[in-house]
């Protein structure tokens, strides 16, 4: 059976997209199927990869539309996987028309698109934005101004979230019934779940057996309430002089303003905090350096500001390693986060809230150890990678499952595998700019 998946980002590129794209090819691999990659024309594809990449497509513009069609041709597909997020592609609407050429060349296929985000935008010349609008109008907003056909032209949609979902049906009445919920399992390399892990992940960070460790991981931008987190990290330092807080992969994402981008370093430097915070820096994406810095923390906190939900896989690599989460309440809280069970859910923007939620797990070894455990419960429903593959087969149709997936392997390339110490704090007193994805 053979799938071919679309998508302009791969790793190395530094992007949630990427991550997502690589490790569900790799388990549909796994599973037997003959999975084949089209993708952006870059020269650093790394090798070796357990499914076959073409790495083809110039810009994903109007010109590159022949150029697709005629690896369509080639290919010839069983099914077509299309990950999408508007930025990955330059935000051109080319992409959106991939379902009507694929059914315009083999009609019987499935087609299913991943919307990566829950918002797309649009950036294009005058005349592809009036032809768009056109389209838009003569359709009876069928093909979307921003989307196009990709609601109305795929046979399955597949979203991150059911927050997402709702949203998607209320703008796109074709949408129900043919949108399935698939969250975004870890999309990182897992290390052994035990106590030599935590400990060549502490002793890495030069951490000592008395710190408590507060972490957060992922990239950072205005959204993520990181400005929160330093703020609760600063009253907290006064009363518990062996708190530590570690940013995982934390850098500053290239679409933030100018403004959010200077006032960390600001806020850094106004709480007094530069040198207890401990930054790890980008990790490869192929070792499990991720993996073990997590192991190395006691808590896990995300101060979203506009809450938790089930697409923000850095919530299910914390889950995945059993710490205690603490996380802001969306105003539409879906049903798998349950405060005091599987994580403190706090109020958004409300240092105080998150402050003396982080202050009760310190205080607590039972709390944590009972959050600990609904935070394993919570992944093992929600954010397991043999459930979200059996689901992505399903919204393919593609192929039935009748045997137990494949043991898990892990895909390395030849670079070196031991986990680096990140730099002294005061050559990295914050991080740097980076391009960022769906906002894991």
């Amino acid at each position: 059976m053979k799938l071919l998946v679309i998508s302009a980002a791969l790793p190395p590129m530094p992007a949630g997209e990427a991550d997502h794209t690589f490790h569900l090819c790799r388990r549909l691999s796994q599973r037997g199927i003959d999975v084949q990659v089209l993708t952006t024309a870059v020269s650093n594809i790394p090798r070796g990869l357990p499914f076959t990449v073409h790495p083809v497509m110039k810009n994903w513009s109007w010109s590159d539309l022949p150029r697709f069609a005629g690896f369509l041709r080639r290919c010839r597909p069983d099914a077509v996987l299309l990950f999408y997020s508007d930025w990955i592609y330059h935000r051109h609407p080319m992409i959106t028309f991939a379902p009507l050429v694929a059914k315009a060349i083999f009609p019987g296929i499935p087609f299913v698109t991943q919307l990566e985000i829950h918002k797309a935008s649009i950036n294009a010349t005058p005349a592809t934005r009036a032809f768009m609008k056109g389209l838009s109008v003569c359709s009876r907003n069928r093909i979307d101004y921003v989307l196009g056909g990709l609601v109305a032209w795929s046979d399955r949609l597949v979203v991150l979230s059911e927050v997402h979902r709702n949203e998607l049906m209320q703008q796109h009445s074709v949408a129900a019934g043919k949108a399935s919920v698939i969250p975004p399992p870890p999309l990182i390399q897992m290390a052994p779940l035990n106590g030599d892990s935590r400990n060549r992940g502490r002793a890495a960070l030069k951490l000592s057996p008395d710190d408590f460790v507060l972490a957060y991981i992922g990239y950072i931008y205005s959204a993520k309430g990181v400005d929160i987190l330093f703020k609760a990290y600063h009253e907290l330092k006064k009363r518990h002089p062996r708190l530590r807080l570690l940013m995982i992969g934390g850098d500053l994402a290239a679409c933030n303003t100018r403004s959010y981008t200077d006032t960390l370093p600001r806020l850094i430097e106004e709480l007094d905090i530069a040198n207890e915070i401990t930054w790890t820096g980008s990790y490869e994406w192929n070792t499990n350096e991720a993996s073990l810095y997590l192991q190395a923390a006691d808590v896990c906190v995300f101060p979203f500001k506009d809450g938790v939900k089930l697409n923000r896989s850095t919530v299910a690599a914390a889950a995945a390693h059993g710490l205690p989460i603490v996380t802001t309440a969306s105003t539409t809280l879906e049903p798998p986060f349950l405060n005091g069970v599987n994580m403190l859910l706090c109020r958004p923007n409300d240092v105080e809230s998150i402050t003396a939620a982080i202050e009760s797990l310190i205080d607590s070894p039972d709390l944590r150890g009972r959050l600990s455990q609904g935070a394993r419960q919570l992944a093992h429903d929600w954010f397991s990678w043999d459930k979200a593959v059996d689901r992505t087969i399903e919204a393919l149709g593609i192929y039935r499952r009748t045997a137990e997936p494949a043991e898990e392997e892990v895909f390395t390339t030849e670079c070196d595998m031991s986990l680096r110490s990140p730099p002294d704090n005061e050559n990295r007193p914050h991080p740097k700019p980076s391009p960022d994805g769906r906002g894991n």
